[in-house]
């Protein structure tokens, strides 16, 4: 594997990936769109249990009825109504429910798709210090969806998820260190984060690691 294709099998569709080899391409592929996918899972379930920063009472009784008809828990499903309610609490400042409204823009889940509405609402959710928030606000600089590309920034809204120990953003936050975009590129950087989160468990990120490892790119 020649130096510039040392990272190509990370996921980073499409552009990576086209360098990637046929097999690896469609493994890692699979890999990132499960691991996307349970997050994301994650986030509904944990979010239901508990308040969110800048909710109250009633905020929280709209975003648990907008989340009840978005994935239709004991009701028939409505994302429309889910929208709705969703905005409702999202306009009392309920974080929980911003990231989730960005989210419905985003996919045109309820409303019309419109990327610079999802990243509006995203950014409400992570200047509260809402991690998955954070996380899809960097990618919307880092993909320029609904905002002007801008890697750095990128960078700045990954490295404040990072910093609360998510695994998702310590990989992303690696990415940007290996292939130095929106930072110095810093390979020894890289493996500090790509560490972080295999060690809880990210699979794209042990997969790197091992990469750096197998190169002697930031370690031995």
């Amino acid at each position: 594997m020649k130096e510039k294709d040392d990272f190509a099998l990370v996921p980073r569709a499409p552009r990576s990936l086209e360098k990637a080899e046929p097999c690896a391409k469609r493994v890692l592929s699979s890999m990132v769109a499960d691991t996307l996918a349970l997050a994301h899972a994650k986030v509904v379930v944990q979010s239901v249990s508990a308040l969110q920063p800048g909710a109250g009472s009633v905020g929280e009784k709209w975003y648990e009825e907008g989340q009840r008809c978005l994935y239709g828990w004991g009701v028939p499903r409505d994302c429309k109504a889910g929208a709705k309610w969703l905005r409702m609490a999202a306009e009392q400042n309920h974080a929980g429910a911003q990231y989730e409204l960005g989210d419905c823009y985003e996919c045109g889940r309820g409303v019309v798709e419109d990327r610079a509405e999802a990243a509006n609402w995203y950014r409400k959710a992570a200047e509260q210090n809402h991690t998955e928030a954070q996380i899809e606000l960097g990618g919307c600089y880092d993909y320029g969806r609904g905002v002007e590309k801008d890697h750095a920034e990128a960078v700045k809204w990954f490295r404040k998820a990072a910093e609360q120990n998510n695994a998702d953003a310590q990989f992303q936050l690696g990415f940007c260190y290996a292939y130095g975009q929106g930072v110095e590129e810093d390979y020894v950087e890289a493996v500090k984060w790509y560490r972080k989160a295999a060690e809880q468990n990210h699979e794209i990120a042990q997969v790197c690691l091992g990469l750096c490892y197998a190169e002697g790119k930031g370690v031995e």
